[in-house]
């Protein structure tokens, strides 16, 4: 097969994400929104009168970290790239940040 045969494959594979990446995001932001609850109560972490509760702060973690996974499955899945060696370590990389944007921006109100 020609090498601009498996290009034009590539290119229209990697137009999956446009729908993974997209599906992702929006099943991780009810995660989100569980972790900003529990991180510290539902007062927040300034206590709010009521003292901060963190007695949950392990399910806070687990579901930025399975926002994390659903952003790594969405881009892995895709054979966008064609080493998948690479392709998962790039997903690893995003699925990364994104479980860490999600602790820090759920963790900071």
């Amino acid at each position: 097969m020609s090498d601009s045969k498996v290009a034009d494959r590539g290119k229209s594979r990697a137009k999956h994400l446009w729908w993974t990446v997209p599906l992702a995001f929006v099943l991780g932001v009810p995660l989100w929104s569980v972790a900003g609850l529990t991180w510290c109560g539902i007062s927040g972490c300034t206590g709010g009168g009521f003292g901060v509760d963190s007695r949950h702060v392990n399910i806070a973690v687990g579901c930025t970290i399975s926002a994390g996974v659903l952003m790594f499955v969405a881009i892995a899945a895709v054979p966008w790239f064609r080493s998948v060696v690479g392709r998962l370590f790039i997903a690893l990389g995003i699925g990364a940040a994104y479980a860490i944007l999600g602790a820090v921006i759920t963790h900071s109100h």
